[in-house]
């Protein structure tokens, strides 16, 4: 069996609980970038794994955009 891996971007409160109600059955499957707090503090609160900030990719994004 082939299982596809992606990452979800989760950006604000509403479509990050769309999110969550979407893959509520599939939370192992998947990872998840959150870029916001309030969209990391949603995923987490739901017991989502694999969640990633912005920070977990690049520590001076940041910066670097700046």
């Amino acid at each position: 069996m082939i299982q596809e891996k992606f990452y979800v971007l989760a950006f604000d409160n509403k479509d990050t609980k769309k999110i969550v109600e979407y893959f509520k059955n599939k939370k192992n499957l998947n990872k998840f970038l959150a870029i916001t707090p309030n969209a990391f503090e949603i995923l987490k609160k739901n017991k989502f794994k694999y969640i990633f900030t912005p920070f977990d990719i690049n520590k001076d994004l940041h910066k670097d955009l700046a």
